[in-house]
Parts: C-alpha cells; sequence; structure tokens
C-alpha cells in the first residue's frame, strides 16, 4: 500500500487529482453532464486515469465519453466524434502535445477544456488542476533527507503533491463561450494572459 510500502520503497506519485479537476468542470459550468477525454491506446497510465475518472464521475452524477487515438493525427477527429459538454485532457503525453485539436474543436463548439498540466492553459485549454513537478522535486528531496537521516524507505509512506495549482486562462473562456465564475477567479494561483 502507499501508506506502508514495505520493502526498500517510497516516493511521490503525481497521479492526478481527478476529483478535483471533475469538480472544477462543474464549478466553470454546472450545466456539464457528459465530459469527453480523448486518450491515446499506446499509454497504460491514460487507462488507468480514464478509469478512474468514470467511476468518479458516476458517483458525481456525470458521464465520461472516451475516444482512443493511435497517433496524434487522430486527436481532432476523435474529439469530435464526442458528443459531450466539456472536455478534460488526462496527464496522456500524446494528447496533451497535441492538445490544441481538442481546443480547436472546444472552441467552434462552445464547451471548456480543463486540463491535468499547466502548460497546456497556457496553449489555450481554459483551466488545469495540476501539481508542480518542480515541487514535487523538492517534496522527493526532503523524503531523501529522511532516509540519510536514518528511516526506514519502507517506514515513509508515499506522498501525492502537497499543493495543486489552479491555472486558469480568461481569453480562452472567452473563446469557449464560459463565465469564469469569480469564486474560481479568486482561488487562481496563476491567470495567463
Amino acid at each position: 500500500s502507499s501508506e506502508e510500502p514495505g520493502a526498500n520503497v517510497t516516493g511521490t506519485s503525481d497521479m492526478s487529482p481527478v476529483q478535483e479537476q471533475l469538480e472544477l468542470i462543474l464549478e466553470l459550468d454546472p450545466s456539464v453532464e457528459t465530459i469527453g477525454i480523448v486518450f491515446s491506446s499506446k499509454e497504460d497510465n491514460s487507462y488507468v486515469q480514464s478509469a478512474w475518472a468514470e467511476d468518479i464521475a458516476k458517483e458525481m452524477g456525470l458521464t465520461i465519453e472516451t475516444a482512443t487515438v493511435a497517433e496524434s493525427a487522430d486527436i481532432k477527429s476523435a474529439a469530435e466524434s464526442l458528443d459531450v459538454d466539456a472536455y478534460y485532457v488526462l496527464t496522456d503525453n500524446m494528447v496533451v502535445a497535441g492538445v490544441e485539436s481538442i481546443i480547436e474543436v472546444a472552441e467552434a463548439r462552445g464547451v471548456s477544456v480543463v486540463t491535468s498540466d499547466a502548460g497546456s492553459v497556457e496553449r489555450g485549454a481554459l483551466a488545469s488542476y495540476a501539481f508542480d513537478y518542480y515541487d514535487m522535486g523538492v517534496q522527493s528531496g526532503k523524503m531523501a533527507l529522511r532516509i540519510l537521516e536514518g528511516t526506514a524507505p519502507a517506514d515513509i509512506p508515499v506522498e501525492t503533491s502537497e499543493k495543486i495549482y489552479l491555472t486558469l486562462n480568461p481569453d480562452a473562456a472567452e473563446r469557449m463561450g464560459v463565465t469564469i465564475p469569480q469564486s474560481v477567479l479568486d482561488r487562481a494561483d496563476e491567470i495567463v494572459e
């Protein structure tokens, strides 16, 4: 388990805060009922994240529609194939690299794009709720120091990021026809201009 990793193992996990990300989608547009996820058929982590998102969404009364792609050239048509009220982008390397294709479809349809990385917001997505890899490195360094000071790795629980950053792009919101609530703007760690 992550609380008691056992053996000679510990560390930090970069698993996305899926629940918080789905909640953000609803905060941005409470009328959302169906969320689209496009992911690479070549990334096992994306299958795991997608399944997790489906489970959490179901508990929230939401539906997830998915489309898989084998190459980046298929991202736009995959996004177009989904009849959804918003798009959610996982930490899927291929899809993040081609996120502009999803953004283009979302803008044409007037729906939001929430991502798992702040870089995509700088490239035109509406919002992200994401951890910072630099911060995770510092957190891992603190764990390493505990080991150097004599704590057995097996006695140090696996940790998730201590801070999740909310990044918003008001220009993208305007292009997508979404009004960012003041309560969300007030919580933003970064607003992309």
